[in-house]
């Protein structure tokens, strides 16, 4: 189970709510504080509310009690309790980072990006954040300047975001962006992007530097305004070519399929609520004229029995830094007919190249998909499957299996047209 320690900068720990401030222990039970804590780290929703809402009740002037507060209200979904106890938190303590970035997540989960964006940036303050050695680019006309785009996050992330490079390439910027490794093969076939770079490089001499999640920020980007310039991931032809060739040997409908989030860490709680059971698919098996490819890097040794008892192809081996990684992963997915997953890497690469995607969230998603809709502004082509309240990953499959029922009639109907 995961610890207190590891929720940082969601939850304030009760040894330091003690040490630091003893007000809040003196007017808040220790009891009902250490069970409020406990109740969040368990998603006992309902209980850390409750028993939030009673050490606010206890020390209204604790700027700590409401950051808490408010992320307990953004677990049960209450999204305006949460604005309100963020604000709370912040009008007691204007320069509380963590309460500063905890609103920003609420208002991009509702949706309201103007806002969310502003208070990201809060985050460059966190400790132990770098200082940039160039000057912010504000959203000024980039034309003829050299702007670097600092790389953030994780593989999705990147991938998410280097669509704005294609914005400032066209608004006639150099754009040099940095990235990981393990995505420079891919972003090298990006025709906007003039240089990368990754950690460690020496940095070019340029006018700008922004990170990837300040670029909507400077564009006062809006859920409206969002850029979809899809595709705007790339592909290697020979690679197409070669996996053209072992992939589409039939007529059938070729799915793609990835269940685990976490870069093969899934000990971490985050990542357990993000990924799905493999066993969630196995309704797949029974479907004619249907070839399911796994897409699942470093799958556990339980989950490649489980593929090969329901007749899915493990492409894990193809997934491999030394076979190809990205490149591979990206010719595969442009082969498929249709991409299901959790909340992953492959999803945002799927979606950058306009293939159909159909992306599973928790009931707690990201705040990039933010609540109720089925759609995205991010990629056009995706439809979110949202979870109904944990664990309930019985309905998400009978679900996906009457979407795939459909999916596999009009996939035939357009067969028999091509044939005609």
């Amino acid at each position: 189970m995961i610890t207190i320690a590891q929720l940082s900068r969601l939850l304030v720990t009760f040894s330091v709510i003690l040490g630091a401030h003893a007000a809040i222990a003196q007017n808040t039970p220790t009891s009902i504080w250490e069970r409020a804590i406990e109740a969040a780290r368990d998603r006992d929703v309902e209980t850390a509310v409750r028993l939030f809402e009673r050490c606010a009740q206890s020390a209204p002037n604790a700027p700590q009690i409401h950051y808490n507060l408010g992320y307990a209200y953004k677990l049960a979904g209450k999204l305006e309790q949460a604005i309100a106890a963020y604000e709370r938190a912040i009008a007691l303590d204007p320069d509380y980072v963590d309460a500063h970035f905890g609103l920003s997540l609420v208002c991009l989960l509702a949706g309201n990006f103007e806002r969310g964006w502003q208070e990201h940036e809060w985050r460059r303050k966190f400790p132990g954040t770098r200082q940039l050695p160039l000057p912010v680019w504000d959203g000024s006309d980039p034309a003829s300047k050299t702007i670097i785009l600092q790389c953030e996050g994780q593989f999705g992330d990147a991938i998410q975001f280097i669509r704005f490079a294609q914005v400032l390439h066209k608004r006639g910027a150099h754009v040099v962006a940095g990235t990981k490794k393990q995505l420079l093969p891919l972003f090298a076939l990006c025709p906007y992007i003039d240089q990368l770079i990754t950690a460690g490089d020496p940095l070019p001499p340029a006018d700008f530097i922004i990170p990837y999640m300040s670029i909507p920020t400077a564009l006062n980007l809006s859920v409206e305004t969002v850029p979809t310039p899809i595709p705007y991931i790339h592909t290697n032809p020979q690679r197409d070519q070669h996996w053209h060739d072992f992939i589409h040997t039939n007529s059938h409908l070729k799915i793609g399929i990835c269940w685990q989030a976490g870069n093969g860490d899934p000990n971490w709680e985050k990542h357990i609520r993000r990924s799905i059971p493999l066993a969630t698919f196995a309704h797949f098996a029974h479907l004619p004229n249907v070839d399911v490819y796994s897409l699942q890097k470093d799958p556990a040794p339980e989950d490649v029995q489980l593929l090969a008892e329901l007749g899915f192809a493990d492409l894990s081996w193809a997934l491999a830094e030394s076979e190809g990684g990205f490149l591979n992963t990206a010719s595969i997915v442009k082969q498929l007919d249709l991409i299901v997953s959790a909340d992953t890497a492959v999803v945002h690469l799927s979606g950058a190249l306009g293939k159909r995607t159909w992306l599973f969230l928790p009931v707690e998603p990201n705040w990039r998909w933010m609540l109720e809709r089925e759609d995205t502004p991010w990629y056009p082509t995706m439809q979110l499957f949202r979870q109904r309240k944990p664990e309930d990953y019985e309905y998400l499959g009978q679900r996906l299996f009457e979407e795939l029922v459909q999916l596999i009639h009009l996939h035939s109907k357009e067969e028999r047209l091509c044939k005609n």
